[in-house]
């Protein structure tokens, strides 16, 4: 079959190119109800190239509301506030922390109650590698 194409002249011409499709038979009453699927990557990220997903795994983080098994929302691109939940390299290992002030200024509090100051000697570097923006929990 060889598919026929019109010029603007012969679409206002040919009665049979503007023809509408009609529907005929009973409507689904479901189309009353049809909605659009519900992304959550949509509601919960702000900044994908900077957002990341990560699975807690332990105990230790009831104090900072965190379950074993939750899924955080990481997003790099964002600055932390006081109380901002973060995860940040303390020792070499990634943990989650808030952010507090003490009396020397900015710190991390761990889950343990330990205070962290935020000092570093090389400008620009921080142990703090991003914001906490979500947690999702399985109930």
């Amino acid at each position: 079959m060889i598919a026929q194409t019109f010029s603007p002249l012969q679409k206002k011409r040919n009665p049979l190119y503007n023809r509408r499709k009609t529907e005929t038979g009973f409507p689904s009453p479901a189309t009353d109800h049809l909605e659009e699927r519900l992304n959550l990557h949509d509601h919960l990220v702000k900044y994908p190239s900077s957002t990341f997903f990560v699975r807690f795994e332990g105990e230790e983080g009831a104090p900072l509301g965190l379950n074993h098994g939750d899924i955080l929302i990481v997003d790099r691109s964002l600055a932390p506030k006081l109380n901002s939940l973060v995860i940040a390299e303390v020792d070499g290992v990634n943990i989650v922390c808030r952010v507090v002030r003490d009396k020397t200024g900015w710190a991390l509090e761990k889950s343990t109650g330990a205070v962290i100051p935020l000092t570093t000697d090389i400008p620009g570097q921080s142990p703090v590698w991003g914001k906490i923006t979500h947690i999702i929990h399985a109930v």
